[in-house]
């Protein structure tokens, strides 16, 4: 078990991590430049990137995600002198990223689809409060120091894709009720109100 750098993100927290700072620190890093250069407001602007990110996303991430699969299922061990590999195969992973991206955007700006798809924004006006209640939810249900189901390693990849779209469809419905009588998340309101607390203490009204 120790000649082998096995990513497993239950059993040996210190292995993962590397290959999940990359990821979501690329992502996070990714999702800003794109802020920056307008990308979600002028997406007309970006079509030929955003071909290239399709072809890219469609080999290299596709590639990058069968590899991610294959380490942390254990089907492919790595010996920790070929520890590098991860670091590529979770800079790949930001290709797959790009690729849903993509095909997101594109798709949103055929005018039939724009309808259906708003559905979704909400869940985006409520980012940190759903990503915080994934984690719960999912705490709750895979392991078993939460006193929960502790359903991790016990169920097929099918059955863990269908509790991660049930989860996904429970926060789409919240959101959107929630927004319908607030104007932000629980959480985005905690972070307003200390983030623009001012000198004497008192907290300023978030902007609508």
């Amino acid at each position: 078990m120790y000649d082998n750098f096995t990513i497993d993100p239950f059993v040996n927290f210190i292995q993962d991590s590397p290959i999940t700072l990359v990821s979501c620190f690329g992502k996070i890093l990714l999702g800003f430049w794109l802020g920056q250069i307008d990308f979600f407001a002028h997406p007309q602007r970006f079509n030929r990137m955003m071909n290239w990110w399709i072809w890219l996303g469609s080999t290299i991430g596709i590639a990058s995600s069968v590899g991610f699969w294959a380490i942390t299922t254990g089907q492919l061990e790595l010996e920790l002198s070929s520890a590098w590999l991860i670091f590529i195969i979770a800079g790949g992973l930001v290709f797959q990223s790009l690729l849903y991206i993509s095909l997101f955007v594109k798709l949103f700006q055929v005018p039939r689809l724009q309808r259906l798809f708003m559905i979704f924004a909400p869940v985006g006006k409520m980012t940190l409060t759903n990503y915080l209640m994934q984690t719960i939810f999912c705490l709750l249900i895979f392991y078993y120091w939460t006193h929960g189901t502790a359903l991790f390693g016990k169920i097929t990849i099918t059955e863990t894709y269908l509790i991660a779209i049930a989860i996904y469809v429970v926060q789409v419905l919240y959101s959107n009720l929630w927004l319908q009588y607030f104007s932000h998340g629980p959480v985005e309101w905690l972070w307003w109100k200390l983030a623009y607390r001012n000198v004497k203490g008192s907290i300023v009204s978030i902007p609508s």
